[in-house]
């Protein structure tokens, strides 16, 4: 009876302002948890990138894909727009991050009215939830990187596109929105690809031509602007001799570069847990939305089935291209869990649009690969907690009778002691792996072993219940409610996320940077060698070596020099020549050492000052100053 009146109101028509009040409510508990991140979250090498150079390039420094100037590594809308918005508030860490408060503003109401236009009001309201329990993913958001901006702009390519009946002219709208995607970030490309045939099937060819059309212009615009330098940045993506004109913007002499991560197999088991770890509701709901009722809906509602099997079919080719790049490559293993963010609207529109349509019928033997898959997250969850874990099960004391059961035997031990002896030869890292796996297991069969009860129970007592759903459904279901129950806490995305600082991040960097502008006259050339350009955007009027922007992501071992300057990159034997033409070296604490602390410390150099941490949270971040004795 109670169930049968919530039913009702929640389903009532006139109960539609209750639902906009709490969604607008969630939405602004997201709005404030991003506010409250760009002030605390470190900064990185990326987004010092992105902003430095975007405002280097809107006010005519530079340009991009520029001979002898940066490493345009990206389509010039990743530096351009948040170099505009400097241009036009100007420059610094804070104007980047608030803007990208802004876009997240209008991401969330982008994911509103999709997921209500698909699911009505309720799923727009669990698609903010969502976002709202996920503090990693409003993290990654936060920054003035691409991932905040990418996910925007998706988000409102599906705003114009998604639901029955779009207009040509939204379609339109939606295929230049992809277009400009792609000139953002051009790992992007299969979202326009794949919107041009959705739009072909659902509409027909004439609305697909014009979509083509709408997709094209911008791309084939931006090129001709920047041709033919623009092709330096499909080198990485194009195999060498594939496509011989890009040979010109290619490394040919023999050059190593110094940026090699550890690409262990345990570091990428890692990569992929940690990614299913912030956002586990979206690739997990994603993997079981691959069983939703193909045929049925089919028969049903053809317009319906093949706007859902185009979204699952988007949001798994964007996941296994970035999972291919960052796992089966060398750049960056870590990289997963932020490229998923790129898509990660397309994930929760899936799952709530999806979910009416999920098979309740699963045969008995997928309830065992089911309870197999849990216990494997689990496992690979515990991983990736490795370095917040410190321990569990191997440490609990047990009644010492239990070593030489039956006989009875008074005292206590701990687990790990019997593991060392049986196995001397352990390190203490393989103990600690040992550890957490067994407890991460063992938290995943408690948890299989709780649900089957609860389902033992709930049919026992409502013997019908088996007759409208199986078990393999109601498992998935209490999987996901743990998950979305367990978002917010160290166990999944409310655990330590890489950049995460208590310290006042933007007034931080904002004095830093007011201090060198302080010591640095104007036109001076600096040699400039720290993790993030940031402090560099409140000294404008100084020159700088392009290529030491991206750090070591841009320096060679060896190689031609002279190629190597010409596409934005550098080498020590640059460096050295950087050092003795620089009016000012500013070094970061942690890189002096090796030849830079040879050189600094040859008494060819004068230590102006050094300047207080960057951050707060990193002692090795302070700036040290010098000046050639000239």
């Amino acid at each position: 009876m109670i169930m049968e009146k919530l039913k009702n109101f929640f389903l009532t028509q006139s109960n539609r302002r209750f639902v906009f009040v709490l969604t607008f409510m969630i939405g602004t508990i997201s709005i404030i948890q991003s506010w409250v991140y760009i002030h605390t979250l470190e900064t990185n090498l990326d987004e010092g990138a992105y902003l430095l150079k975007g405002y280097m390039f809107v006010t005519h420094r530079y340009i991009p894909y520029q001979l002898y100037g940066f490493w345009s590594n990206h389509m010039p809308l990743a530096f351009l727009i948040p170099g505009f918005i400097q241009k036009v508030f100007g420059p610094g860490l804070a104007v980047g991050r608030y803007f990208m408060i802004v876009v997240f503003i209008f991401t969330l109401i982008g994911l509103w009215i999709t997921t209500q236009r698909l699911s009505g009001a309720w799923g727009a309201c669990l698609a903010l939830i969502i976002i709202a329990l996920n503090p990693a993913l409003i993290k990654m958001y936060s920054t003035a990187v691409s991932q905040g901006l990418t996910a925007c702009v998706l988000t409102w390519v599906f705003v114009f596109s998604l639901g029955e009946n779009r207009s040509t002219g939204e379609l339109f709208i939606a295929s230049i929105l992809a277009s400009i995607l792609v000139l953002i970030r051009e790992n992007l490309f299969p979202v326009p690809v794949f919107l041009i045939l959705f739009v072909i099937w659902q509409y027909g060819w004439k609305k697909g031509i014009l979509s083509l059309v709408a997709v094209i212009l911008p791309i084939i615009f931006v090129h001709i602007i920047y041709w033919p330098n623009i092709l330096q940045i499909y080198v990485r993506w194009i195999p060498r001799g594939m496509i011989p004109i890009l040979d010109a913007w290619r490394i040919q002499h023999p050059a190593v570069g110094i940026w090699h991560p550890d690409l262990s197999l345990e570091n990428r088991l890692i990569s992929i847990f940690r990614t299913f770890r912030f956002h586990f509701i979206l690739l997990m709901g994603s993997l079981v939305a691959i069983t939703m009722q193909h045929k049925s809906l089919f028969r049903e509602n053809r317009a319906k089935w093949r706007e859902l099997f185009f979204m699952l079919t988007l949001f798994w080719a964007l996941f296994f291209a970035h999972a291919w790049v960052t796992l089966s490559g060398d750049y960056c293993n870590y990289c997963l869990e932020g490229y998923v963010s790129f898509f990660a609207p397309l994930g929760i529109i899936l799952v709530i649009s999806t979910f009416p349509f999920w098979n309740k019928k699963y045969p008995s033997w997928s309830v065992v690969l089911l309870g197999l898959l849990v216990i494997l997250l689990s496992a690979g969850i515990g991983i990736a907690l490795i370095d917040d874990f410190r321990f569990g099960m191997l440490y609990i004391y047990l009644p010492r009778f239990l070593l030489k059961f039956p006989k009875l035997e008074s005292g206590w031990f701990l687990p790990v002691e019997v593991l060392r002896n049986v196995f001397p030869t352990l390190s203490d890292r393989q103990t600690h792996v040992i550890d957490i796996v067994s407890t991460s297991i063992f938290i995943g069969i408690s948890l299989i072993f709780v649900i089957s009860v609860l389902w033992r129970l709930l049919t026992h007592n409502h013997p019908s219940a088996k007759q409208q759903t199986s078990f393999g459904y109601i498992f998935i279901l209490s999987i996901l409610v743990f998950g979305f129950v367990s978002s917010p806490t160290s166990i999944l995305s409310g655990g330590r996320y890489t950049y995460d600082c208590n310290s006042n991040t933007l007034a931080n960097y904002e004095s830093i940077g007011k201090e060198l502008a302080n010591i640095l006259p104007p036109n001076s050339l600096v040699f400039w060698k720290s993790m993030a350009a940031t402090p560099l955007l409140y000294v404008p009027n100084i020159r700088i070596y392009p290529p030491q922007i991206n750090d070591v992501y841009s320096f060679y071992i060896k190689g031609n020099d002279e190629e190597l300057i010409k596409l934005g990159f550098w080498n020590e034997a640059i460096a050295r020549q950087w050092l003795m033409q620089a009016d000012y070296i500013i070094i970061e604490e942690n890189y002096f050492n090796g030849f830079y602390k040879n050189i600094l410390k040859n008494g060819k150099y004068q230590l102006i000052t050094i300047l207080p941490p960057q951050s707060a949270c990193r002692e090795n971040s302070r700036l040290r100053i010098y000046q050639p004795v000239r």
